[in-house]
């Protein structure tokens, strides 16, 4: 078999001319059809948010200790 373009031999069992790169299989397809299937909804939130929220937490759990702290007088 001869490629269309440029003229050169082409084995059978080839599927691209090896000199100008035609694509001489028309049943070859390079991508394949996959069909996605969307992932199910989780209910918990993204572990970003929770570290997020657990350091939120504590800040305001450290502030709330420190606001209990007795008042020191300077005395001179």
């Amino acid at each position: 078999m001869r490629c269309k373009v440029c003229g050169t031999e082409v084995k059978e069992n080839q599927r691209f001319c090896p000199t100008c790169g035609l694509l001489i299989d028309l049943s070859f397809s390079p991508f394949q059809n996959i069909e996605v299937q969307p992932e199910p909804e989780k209910d918990e939130e993204p572990e970003f948010l929770k570290q997020q929220m657990l350091a939120q937490e504590e800040a305001e759990s450290e502030e709330e200790s420190l606001e209990n702290l007795p008042l020191k007088k300077n005395v001179d």
